[in-house]
């Protein structure tokens, strides 16, 4: 057998808030697992909560991610991919509660782009637009180095945290 050719496909769940009962959600629920499987995952379940909004601070209220977590444990499922757009926020805190990497509609869709662009001018295209979308979603990594600190606070911050590290 060519075992270059068998891999082992990605398990994921996808994840979706229905707002205010819209009739078209199922039929984009389809979509995005179409669109899932076109990237080549494996499409285990699907998590659907019918909500007034979508909650700000976790996308989903804290018992339907809670749900969340121990489908995935059971299905054993890799990602967690999620319907609408999610804040840099969002993403920290459902990565956190869930220990597991997710995704959301765009990301999906940006990897799908990647896997099949064939010319340099194509990739380095996609490429672009992955780090466009992922560029909001970087939080806290220099903030030493951020234009908006200065002064002997921050001197005062960094002299702490050298003093610190130094015991």
């Amino acid at each position: 057998m060519r075992e270059n050719q068998i891999r082992k496909r990605r398990k994921v769940i996808l994840v979706g808030v229905n707002v205010d009962n819209d009739k078209s959600f199922e039929y984009s629920m389809l979509e995005l697992e179409n669109l899932a499987v076109a990237c080549d995952f494996e499409v285990v379940d699907r998590l659907v909560q019918n909500a007034e909004k979508i909650h700000r601070g976790h996308y989903l209220g804290k018992g339907k991610l809670e749900e969340l977590a121990i489908l995935m444990e059971a299905k054993k499922a890799d990602v967690a991919v999620f319907f609408d757009e999610l804040s840099s926020a969002q993403i920290k805190n459902i990565e956190r509660y869930l220990e597991s990497m997710i995704m959301d509609r765009t990301n999906l869709i940006l990897d799908i782009f990647a896997k099949r662009a064939q010319t340099k001018e194509s990739k380095m295209q996609v490429e672009i637009a992955q780090l466009q979308y992922m560029l909001p979603h970087l939080t806290g990594s220099y903030e030493e180095l951020s234009r908006q600190g200065g002064g002997a606070r921050s001197c005062k911050q960094r002299s702490r945290r050298n003093k610190i590290r130094i015991r």
